[in-house]
This record gives structure tokens, sequence and C-alpha cells, in this order.
């Protein structure tokens, strides 16, 4: 079974067994102090899933459609400022105030970008969900509870890259990552034709079919191959 990442990273990623970071962490903060944690951790998720989605429409749009998503890319920062606050004042968010400083530091860069131009906020906000993982990992170990499994380094930074067959041919775009229960990934999701995100076709592309190169992700399958792929539906 799979997991989804992007739409976000987070909730998509697996959770290790929670008695083992329990044992790991030496010590468990009192019920009342982990179940704050946890929802201000759960808000933190919401808010990145919409950061995510939002910078995604920002990446696949021109400066006019951009603009148009402003408001909404407006409020999803805001939501995401009120989640990094929240876990800031929550006890397991004392022990990373210094990555929550450098993420509100990031926040206020992505504002006056939305407020000048839209749509160079999209790297930026991208570079925020990045955070809140990092957050939510940290977080997750200073209160003794599950501990999300780390994205794989060799996915880290490949959302947003084309796909190469073996021959050079262009096959697609990473839209997201999915990662198996084991923390390790499965798949990519790739979007195949289609322009600025509309009318093109999702497919799942096995891991184990995929290369990394430097910064080239290259595949076995061909285009036919790739065509042939059921269309991929996140709900599934």
């Amino acid at each position: 079974m799979r997991t989804h990442f992007g739409a976000a990273i987070f909730a998509a990623l697996a959770l290790a067994a929670g008695s083992a970071a329990g044992q790991q962490s030496g010590q468990q903060q009192p019920p009342a102090a982990q179940q704050q944690a946890q929802q201000s951790q759960q808000k933190l998720t919401q808010a990145q899933q919409q950061l995510q989605q939002i910078s995604q429409q920002l990446q696949q749009a021109d400066d006019q459609q951009a603009k148009q998503l402003q408001p909404q890319a407006q409020q999803a920062l805001d939501q995401f400022r009120q989640a990094v606050q929240q876990l800031q004042q929550s006890p397991a968010g004392q022990q990373a105030q210094q990555q929550i400083q450098q993420t509100q530091q990031r926040i206020d860069q992505a504002q006056q970008q939305l407020q000048q131009n839209p749509k160079e906020a999209a790297s930026t906000l991208q570079q925020l969900v990045r955070s809140a993982q990092q957050l939510q990992q940290q977080a997750q170990q200073s209160s003794g509870g599950p501990q999300q499994a780390a994205l794989p380094s060799d996915a880290d930074h490949i959302v947003g890259k084309k796909v190469m067959s073996q021959n050079g041919q262009e096959l697609g775009e990473i839209d997201d990552v999915l990662v198996g229960k084991d923390g390790k990934v499965a798949a990519l999701v790739v979007t195949r034709g289609g322009t600025l995100g509309v009318g093109g076709k999702q497919v799942a592309l096995e891991w184990n079919s995929v290369k990394l190169q430097g910064d080239q992700v290259t595949t076995s399958l061909s285009d036919q191959q790739i065509a042939q792929l059921p269309e991929y539906n996140a709900e599934n």
C-alpha cells in the first residue's frame, strides 16, 4: 500500500512504530502535552498540504493566472504561519526553535514575493513545504511520539523535474513522490501532456524503473509503455 507525498509531502509519508520512538527518546511527555503536540502537528500538516497545492498551481500558471491565484496563496500562507506559531508554543516546538525561526523568516520572504510577483513565490512556498516536514520530524522526536519516516535523500529534490527516456525523449514531469510504509520511495507521480496542469494524464511510475543521474531522471520504460499505464488517482 502506498502513501501520498505532497498534496503533499507529510500525510504521504509512512509513520514509524510509536513504541520504538518512545524507547529511543528515553522520556515520554505527559498525555496532555502529547495531545497538544499532536494537535499542533496535525494543523501544520493540513496547512502544509494547502501550501503544497497552491505552490504547484503557481508553478504551472502564467503571470496573469498567478495574480488570480494570489488571494488563495495568501490565505494558505496565513494558515501556514498560524500553524507554525501554534507549534512554536507547544512543548514539542520548544525543541525546534531554531528551525521555526528560519521557517518564519522564509514565510516573510514568501509574503513579500506574493505581494510583488506571485509566480516568483512558488519556489519559496515549496521550500516552506520541506521546512514543515523537518519541523514535524523534530517535534515528533522531542515529544516521544511516532516519528515520520524520513524522505529518502535521492527523492528530495526531484519534484518538478522532467522524466526522460533512455534515448533522451521527454516523457512527462514529476508532480509527486509515493512513499511506502517502509519509508522507501515506491513510485513517482508523473504528468504527461496538457497545458498548465489542465488536460494532462497522471500515472504512477514504479521507482524500480527509474534511474537518477545527477539532476537527470531517466526511466527504462518507453513512451508507449508509459502511455499504457492506468491513470493515477490519489484517492486510491
